[in-house]
């Protein structure tokens, strides 16, 4: 799971969905969507996008 860039701690996963194109053999790609869940972080709430591909997570810019 990603770390929240505001207070570092795990953030909770809110959608996820196969992105439609390239996959790998045996992989398959999300787009995966995070948010802070911790009550004294200023990004409590505030959803992140990734692209998850099984390896690592991908940050999508605000707004995809």
């Amino acid at each position: 799971m990603p770390s929240c860039l505001g207070c570092g701690s795990e953030m909770k996963e809110i959608s996820r969905k196969i992105i439609k194109g390239e996959v790998a053999a045996g992989k398959t790609n999300y787009k995966a969507v995070y948010s802070c869940q911790k009550d004294s972080c200023s990004q409590k709430g505030a959803k992140k996008s990734f692209v998850d591909d099984g390896l690592m997570f991908i940050p999508l810019p605000d707004g995809q």
